[in-house]
C-alpha cells in the first residue's frame, strides 16, 4: 500500500502497489509506504483471518490478498466443491499453504453456531473477520429458521457470527471486523 498526498491537501489517497481498484481517501497524515505489519503487534505469519463467501468475487479476492500477506486464512464457504476449488487456486497463486476451508451455511443459525464453535476449538486467535457473503433473490424465500433469506444471510448472519467470535477477536486485539455490503438496495423501493 502507498499513501499519496491528495492535491486538495486535506486527505491522503491509499493505493495498492498494482494500482488495482479505486483509491481510498482517508483524512490521515501519512505519506509513503505502509504495510499491514504496522497494524497490530502479532507477526503476519501468526495472524488468522476469516473471510465468508471466499469462494468467488470480492471474498475470493480478499482471501487471496490476505493469503499473500502470510498467516492463516479461513475460507468460510457454503459449498464444499466450490470452496475447495477456490482454496486450491488461492494456495497456488499465493504460495501460502495455510489457507483452510470451513463449511458454513449462513442461512442457518445452527450452522453459524457450529462454525463458530469449531473455529474457536481449532484456532487460538482471530485477527480479522470479513463478513462478505451475501445473496440476492427476487423471490421471498424463508430460511429453515423462518427468516427471510436475504435479511438472514446479508445482515443477521454477520451480526451473529461476529457476536459468537467476539471473545476471540477481543483476545487478539487490535483485531478487525469488516462488513462488506452491496448497492443492490438502490434498485428497489419500498
Amino acid at each position: 500500500l502507498e499513501c499519496v498526498a491528495d492535491p486538495r491537501g486535506d486527505a491522503v489517497r491509499i493505493v495498492t502497489s498494482r494500482g488495482v481498484g479505486e483509491p481510498i481517501y482517508v483524512p490521515a497524515p501519512c505519506v509513503g509506504r505502509i504495510s499491514m505489519a504496522a497494524i497490530g503487534t502479532a507477526p503476519l505469519e501468526d495472524r488468522v483471518w476469516i473471510v465468508t463467501g471466499a469462494n468467488s468475487g470480492i471474498g475470493k479476492a480478499t482471501a487471496l490478498g490476505l493469503a499473500r500477506l502470510g498467516g492463516t486464512v479461513v475460507m468460510a464457504c457454503r459449498n464444499f466443491e466450490r470452496g475447495e476449488a477456490a482454496q486450491r487456486e488461492i494456495v497456488q497463486e499465493s504460495g501460502n499453504s495455510k489457507v483452510t476451508l470451513m463449511i458454513v451455511d449462513l442461512a442457518s443459525l445452527v450452522s453459524i453456531q457450529a462454525f463458530a464453535e469449531e473455529f474457536t476449538q481449532d484456532y487460538r486467535r482471530l485477527d480479522g473477520l470479513v463478513n462478505n457473503a451475501g445473496v440476492f433473490t427476487r423471490q421471498r424465500i424463508l430460511t429453515p429458521d423462518g427468516l427471510e433469506l436475504q435479511f438472514a444471510v446479508n445482515y443477521l448472519s454477520g451480526f451473529l457470527l461476529t457476536h459468537l467470535l467476539l471473545d476471540s477477536l477481543l483476545a487478539s486485539a487490535p483485531s478487525r471486523v469488516v462488513n462488506v455490503s452491496s448497492s443492490a438496495h438502490t434498485g428497489a423501493s419500498i
